[in-house]
């Protein structure tokens, strides 16, 4: 795998990370695949970012995916004195054998609780590839112990 990042606004107050990076599987005939990530810090506040990514058709058989996408905006917000990042995401991926996407969007809200601690509720929607099964929306709390 390789992966290179650079910035993409040299010498200005945006900070920015662009991504390529590329992968092989032995177990799928050697076969490749390879991805795009962006994402950029503007205003100081706001970040956007998109991602995609791609299979060759063996790897694709491999892992059942052909290619997948995302993006999405995220911000912080300062409310009674603590500081939260709130995101907004959406995504798709494309299955190998099927007509369909996987649709995924998600909002997140996260808080540094105390100095180890990070707290996130989750909320998401997801629309299955297949057409037999149901639209989910799922709740969620992430915690996430730092030391």
């Amino acid at each position: 795998m390789h992966t290179s990042t650079g910035l993409l606004f040299p010498n200005t107050d945006w900070e920015a990370n662009f991504r390529i990076y590329g992968f092989e599987h032995p177990a799928a005939g050697h076969s490749r695949g390879f991805g795009l990530s962006v994402d950029e810090l503007v205003a100081g506040r706001f970040t956007v970012f998109g991602r995609y990514a791609k299979n060759e058709k063996k790897l694709a058989e491999w892992f059942g995916v052909e290619q997948a996408w995302s993006f999405g905006l995220g911000f912080k917000q300062l409310f009674l004195n603590r500081e939260f990042n709130v995101g907004l995401a959406y995504g798709q991926t494309d299955p190998q054998a099927l007509d369909a996407p996987e649709k995924l969007a998600e909002l997140y809200i996260s808080n540094q609780f105390n100095q180890w601690v990070y707290l996130s509720p989750h909320l998401q929607w997801l629309d299955p590839a297949t057409a037999n099964q149901k639209e989910h929306v799922l709740v969620g709390l992430r915690i996430n112990f730092s030391y």
